[in-house]
Order: C-alpha cells, then structure tokens, then sequence
C-alpha cells in the first residue's frame, strides 16, 4: 500500500513539474488513445479478414486437387495464401512493410490467381496505406491533441487551487496574529 501511495506521489510530482510537461503529456496522449486504439485494430482484423478470406478462397478454388496443391509451381501461392492464417499473415505484412507488397503480388502468389485477384490486392494495398493509414493517423492526433489541451487545463486548475489554499493559509496566518 505504501509504495502504491508513493508512485501516486511521484506522479503528482510530475503532473506539476515543467520539466516534465512532455512526458506528461505523451502519458495523456497514450491513454486518452486506447479506445481508438481498440477500434482502429478491429476495422484492421475486418479489412485483413475479408481479404484474406477472399484470397484463400480462390486459391482453394485454383488449387482444386492435392496433386496441384504438391506442384513447385504454385508452391508459394500456397504458402502465402493457403490458409487463412497464413493469408492474413501475409495480408498484413504487405499493408505494414514487413514484406514489399510487389514481392507477393508479381513474383509471388497473386501473379498466380486469376486476374480479378490482381486488382483486389491492388485495391487492398490502396486502401490500407493511403487511406486506412492515413485515417488512423489522423485520429491519433486528433486525439494527442484534445488530451494536450485537456492536461493543460488540469495543471492551471490544480495551480488556481494551490494558490487559493495558499491564500487561506496567509489569511489564517494575518487572523491569527
């Protein structure tokens, strides 16, 4: 119980401190950005979903027998979209940068699936990086920036109180002499 009442001290500390206004304020902008947070990976986990069912589904449309499921020849294509996990994997990796989006759709597994395919995948690394990303960007700010502004506000009232007991204190002070 102490050290809990000891670290509520510490942060009251830092709440106060000018030095520390920048840590403060990315603390705030980080919790007040949780919510979003959750939403922004749930439209994520929908978008990779969708895409990553529609790709497993044509690959297993494509790959119709276990005779071409074994041929090198398409070996990557059921590496990269054989499962629905592994699509998703993959899905996500092309959207974030963990692989360079062309290495999966010319070199590797879209180049394979029929040509409407092409044009789905190019449609999702459209949307996930222009305008997904961009979206998410901006409500985290958008967010960083109501939380700067709410802490703000929060140290000047402590400050107002901190004065005004100051001044009943002097009052006290002049009352009692």
């Amino acid at each position: 119980m102490m050290r809990v009442l000891r670290i509520v001290r510490v942060v009251k500390i830092i709440r106060v401190m000018k030095s520390f206004a920048e840590l403060r304020m990315l603390m705030y902008s980080i919790v007040s950005c949780i919510k979003s947070l959750v939403w922004v990976i749930a439209v994520l986990v929908l978008n990779m979903g969708l895409f990553a069912v529609l790709f497993t589904s044509a690959t297993g449309s494509e790959l119709d027998t276990g005779e071409k499921r074994r041929d090198p020849k398409f070996e990557k294509l059921v590496s990269t979209f054989g499962t629905l996990d592994r699509s998703i994997i993959h899905l996500y990796m092309a959207m974030t940068g963990g692989t360079d989006w062309i290495e999966q759709y010319k070199a590797g597994a879209v180049w394979q699936l029929p040509v409407i395919y092409h044009g789905l995948f190019l449609i999702y690394i459209t949307f996930g990086i222009y305008a997904l990303a961009n979206v998410i960007t901006s409500i985290f700010l958008e967010n960083a920036r109501k939380s700067s502004k709410s802490d703000r506000e929060h140290v000047i009232q402590e400050e107002m109180q901190s004065k005004t007991q100051y001044l009943r204190d002097i009052e006290m002070i002049f009352a009692a002499s």
